[in-house]
């Protein structure tokens, strides 16, 4: 059997796929110490995941005895990430921000809102991650 070296243009092309790949894992650990942190102010807490459906569901207790009920669901076109959704879930949950999340979200065509500028309905997230959106009238 012969082997088939890759042209320089094949390997490059691999070797930035790899490099996303790593990228992402990195993205994805960052905000699973993220939720650990914000898990913290809870006493106790459980998540539903539906995968099927994009959905994560989240109820906790906080240390003062508050019931804190939240959910987050993925949007058509989307790439569903739990650690995304149950961030999203337990920072609404405690009331901080969530739309610095947005950059973290794959996705590639989303019909619908994203921002209140929408341009004949339709937007183009933004395949860098760099929190731009960009449209297409």
């Amino acid at each position: 059997m012969s082997k088939i070296t890759p042209t320089k243009e094949k390997y490059e092309e691999a070797w930035e796929i790899v490099q996303r790949y790593e990228d992402r894992q990195k993205d994805l650990a960052k905000l699973n110490k993220d939720l650990g942190f914000c898990l913290k102010q809870f006493v106790q807490f459980k998540f539903d995941v539906n995968e099927g459906k994009g959905e994560v569901t989240f109820s906790g207790l906080t240390k003062s005895g508050e019931l804190k009920l939240t959910k987050s669901a993925v949007r058509h076109g989307d790439k569903f990430e739990d650690v995304i959704g149950k961030l999203i879930c337990v920072k609404r949950a405690i009331g901080e921000d969530v739309e610095y999340l947005e950059r973290y979200i794959e996705g590639e065509l989303i019909i619908g809102v994203l921002h209140t500028d929408i341009v004949n309905g339709l937007a183009l997230r933004n395949p860098l991650g760099n929190g731009k959106t960009y449209y297409k009238a």
